[in-house]
């Protein structure tokens, strides 16, 4: 029996939106000029070093505080005792040595040293693991201040084919201060959009278009084994009876004009 078999059920990462997770690793992710990229290299170290610090329940309360993991540590570890119990004092003698670990001593003895060790290397793979989920949470924050920064962009060009005086208005309109050049009326505006949500909005539909394409291009029992999956009744009556009009209207053919 493995450590690392059983922490598979806990430690597997989970898509993470950008949260204060993510925001952190973004700025993180600039130097004091606020222009260099991080090294993840060095990031990834150093985190290592301080969760390697803490203790099995500390680590298991982050796991389960970022939804890392779907058991907690004491469950997996009453597994592992029960499993080890179970077996005869020769295989744990055998497993004991096989571990570099005192053969002698009774059963529970036995049972207490092989746990222990167990207990170590489930440590480390649940310090892989969240290693994992941070660097893909900062990975996530990168591309998503990409996706804003692109979005800015075009909100910037829309409102630079504007007049000085348009500008102008816009920022009156929307409370802002006018100031004298146009760049500046510009980045107002644009700073007003994404603080206001406009570019969230534009991000959770381009997100829903992508979606929608990628349930498009699957074929129809992979939809129906999501659904059931996910708990969503595919048929839904409404558009039953939208698409049965719809096909005896075909059926039907056009109406010939009475004589």
């Amino acid at each position: 029996m493995k450590a690392k078999k059983v922490a598979k059920t806990i430690v597997k990462a989970t898509r993470v939106l950008p949260g204060k997770l993510a925001k952190a690793s973004a700025e993180k992710a600039k130097s004091a000029k606020g222009t260099k990229a991080i090294d993840e290299k060095t990031v990834a170290k150093q985190r290592a070093e301080e969760l390697t610090k803490l203790s099995l329940a500390e680590l298991d309360q982050l796991h389960q505080s970022k939804a890392v993991g779907s058991e907690p540590v004491n469950m997996v570890i009453a597994k592992v005792k029960e499993g080890f119990t179970s077996k005869q004092m020769s295989e744990l003698k055998a497993l004991c040595e096989k571990m570099n670990l005192k053969v002698g001593g009774t059963k529970a003895e036995l049972v207490e040293r092989l746990v222990d060790k167990e207990k170590e290397a489930l440590k480390g793979d649940m310090v892989k693991s969240f290693l994992a989920f941070e660097a893909k949470a900062r990975a996530d924050a990168r591309a998503h201040e990409a996706k804003v920064g692109e979005i800015l962009k075009k909100i910037k060009k829309d409102f630079g084919i504007k007049t000085n005086q348009e500008l102008k208005d816009l920022c009156v309109t929307k409370g802002l201060k006018p100031g004298l050049s146009k760049k500046e009326r510009v980045d107002r505006l644009a700073n007003h959009a994404r603080e206001h949500g406009e570019v969230e909005k534009v991000l959770a539909a381009e997100a829903r278009d992508a979606r929608q394409k990628e349930l498009l291009a699957m074929d129809d029992q992979a939809l129906m084994n999501l659904c059931t999956t996910r708990g969503v009744n595919p048929l839904v009556k409404a558009i039953m009876v939208d698409r049965l009009l719809l096909n005896e209207s075909v059926a039907m053919g056009p109406l010939k004009p009475s004589a």
